[in-house]
């Protein structure tokens, strides 16, 4: 097989025809020439103690991986440009060149003329592989193909979600009107309708028996006077002597007023025997209680002061026919006071105050008091 390599001489790929390559034989070896000549003149001016190149077998020529001609150019340009270098320096740059010349020089040789000139050496070992190279343009785009066959038909997907409702149309004309349904079942009698008119009234009917009497009426307005009467009898002017009727009943006089008192026991009225009571507006003050306590009292030493707050039973009250009662102890005396004959009242709580401790006790007028009673004289 021929390898399609390119001539660094002339530029001219191995593939095209053999009068055209050949022509172009004499330049490639040119390069050659001058790189030998350059390498003498450096071993001519002080170099003459490195060693000869030895000579390069025309097998080892051959470069496997078509490596660019151009890097053993620019290594011949950087010797010239240091042709003053150091020692060191010259050998390092001519061991890079003679192995660059050595092993990466391309010499495009024809198969035909191996042939003829002797028998191909042994093939060299696998060179490395070089960088990549620049990555070109990008091409034109390409003209579009035929258009390819159409493909089978694919399976049913699924339904897509429901549209929104359309606009209402407008209505149509009116159909033909069917033949008449049949007669449904009979439905729910209805509410009853309005009252009709009175109608004429009938003939009187026969009389019923009386029904029950009734409640009896307001009584009526009053009627006129009646005629004057006969005269009566001239009558008898009568005095009676209050004072003396009072001691008759063995009551007291007090401003004009018959009193009389009894021992009362319980908590309720005792009225004394003989006396009609009564309960006269006069307007009697703490001075008047203390001249009839003492009109009737039972014992001597019987103080003034009234028991106050809570333990008052007495008040100024109106619920017993007494027109006073008061018991006998030295202090804190209970006082019951009609509020009809006097305008003084004894100290006390009310229920709501006491939070009814003592609320049952208020306005009793016993026991253990005496009562005061006023007696009517006529």
């Amino acid at each position: 097989a021929r390898s399609t390599m390119i001539n660094y001489g002339t530029g001219v790929p191995a593939s095209e025809p053999r009068g055209e390559r050949r022509a172009g034989v004499g330049v490639g070896w040119k390069l050659p020439a001058i790189v030998v000549a350059t390498c003498a003149v450096l071993v001519l001016v002080g170099y003459s103690s490195l060693p000869q190149p030895q000579p390069v077998e025309m097998a080892d020529l051959i470069d496997p991986d078509g490596v660019n001609p151009q890097r053993v150019l620019d290594v011949f340009n950087d010797l010239e440009a240091e042709a003053k270098m150091g020692r060191s320096t010259a050998r390092n740059v001519l061991h890079k060149a003679k192995k660059l010349l050595d092993k990466h020089l391309s010499i495009v040789v024809d198969t035909q003329t191996l042939k003829k000139g002797g028998r191909p050496g042994p093939v060299g070992p696998m060179g490395k592989k070089g960088k990549p190279g620049y990555q070109g343009p990008v091409g034109a785009e390409g003209d579009r193909g035929p258009q390819g066959d159409i493909g089978p038909v694919g399976n049913k997907g699924f339904p897509g979600p429901q549209g929104f409702r359309g606009d209402t149309g407008d209505t149509g004309p009116e159909g033909e009107r069917g033949p008449p349904g049949i007669m449904g079942q009979a439905g729910f009698p209805g509410p009853p309708g309005p009252r009709g008119p009175l109608g004429t009234p009938g003939k009187r009917g026969v009389r019923g028996p009386p029904g029950q009497d009734g409640y009896a009426g307001l009584p009526g307005s009053q009627g006129l006077p009646g005629m004057k009467g006969v005269r009566g009898p001239r009558g008898v002017y009568k005095v009676v002597d209050a004072h003396k009727k009072c001691k008759e009943i063995g009551g007291k006089m007090y401003k004009g007023v018959c009193l009389k008192s009894s021992s009362l026991n319980t908590n309720a009225d005792d009225i004394p025997l003989g006396c009609h009571t009564y309960i006269p507006y006069m307007l009697w003050s703490f001075t008047d209680i203390h001249r009839i306590e003492n009109m009737f009292k039972t014992v001597s030493n019987v103080g003034t002061h009234s028991c106050g707050g809570g333990c008052q039973r007495g008040g100024l009250c109106s619920n017993y026919h007494a027109i006073m009662s008061f018991t006998q102890a030295s202090y804190n005396n209970h006082r019951w006071i009609h509020s009809g004959t006097f305008n003084w009242g004894p100290p006390h709580h009310h229920c709501w105050w006491w939070f009814g401790t003592h609320c049952h006790y208020y306005c009793q007028i016993g026991p253990g008091a005496i009562g005061v009673y006023a007696c009517r004289m006529w």
